[in-house]
């Protein structure tokens, strides 16, 4: 998707304050909701995914799985607020090594987590 983009500085995939944060995500939603609201700590829009399962309720990006992102800017930021509830998130990175003859390496990083109180 961004592969041949110019990327310096900061490159945005999800902004809730956005037209259409969700616009490049896939959304699965059975038993749960995803909605906009604003949040009344930092008086702002935000993404609020509710869901009984973390595998019934959640975004993906990019939206088509045979795609890649193509990001090659060398952080990841994210801004979550503590709900006191579990949440889970996943990275797949895809690292191309030369010594491996251009074969492809995944790492993938799992967190699952509970905020306490």
């Amino acid at each position: 998707m961004f592969k041949n983009t110019f990327q310096s500085g900061f490159l945005s995939i999800l902004y809730s304050i956005g037209s259409r944060p969700l616009q490049i995500w896939d959304k699965q939603v059975r038993n749960g909701h995803i909605k906009r609201l604003t949040d009344q700590d930092i008086q702002s829009s935000v993404l609020e995914l509710i869901g009984s399962n973390v595998n019934t309720c959640f975004i993906s990006c990019p939206a088509d799985a045979n795609k890649t992102l193509g990001i090659k800017l060398p952080f990841l930021v994210m801004i979550i607020k503590n709900l006191k509830k579990y949440f889970t998130f996943e990275v797949h990175h895809e690292l191309l090594f030369p010594q491996a003859a251009a074969k492809a390496r995944r790492l993938m990083v799992r967190c699952w987590a509970h905020f306490g109180k």
